[in-house]
C-alpha cells in the first residue's frame, strides 16, 4: 500500500484531469483514515493539501476527514511536517460554506 500510495501521489503532480483529482483524493482520504504509517499520511496530505477544492468540503467532512486530521494532530507533541497539510486542509474545508 506505501508504494501505491507514493506511485499515486506522483502522479497527482502537475496538470491532471477533474476526475483524476476526485479518485485521488478519494484513495488519499482512505488512506488517512486507515493508516497510521507517518510516511503514508505525509505523500496523503501533502498531495490533498495540493488537490482540494471548495466544491469537495462536505464530503471530506462527511467522511471524517476532519476528526481523523485532528486525532492526528493530537498525537503530534513537537514539530512535525504533518502539521502543515493538516492545518491547510482543515483550514480550506473550514473556510467554505456547508
Amino acid at each position: 500500500m506505501k508504494y501505491s500510495n507514493w506511485a499515486l501521489s506522483n502522479l497527482c503532480r502537475g496538470d491532471i484531469t477533474h476526475k483524476v483529482q476526485q479518485e485521488s483524493i478519494t484513495a488519499f482520504t482512505r488512506i488517512v483514515l486507515c493508516f497510521d504509517n507517518e510516511e503514508m499520511l505525509s505523500e496523503a496530505l501533502n498531495c490533498m493539501n495540493d488537490l482540494i477544492d471548495s466544491n469537495l468540503s462536505r464530503s471530506l467532512v462527511e467522511a471524517g476527514l476532519v476528526k481523523r486530521l485532528s486525532q492526528i494532530a493530537q498525537l503530534i507533541v513537537s514539530y512535525n511536517p504533518l502539521m502543515v497539510p493538516i492545518t491547510n486542509i482543515i483550514t480550506r474545508i473550514n473556510s467554505t460554506d456547508h
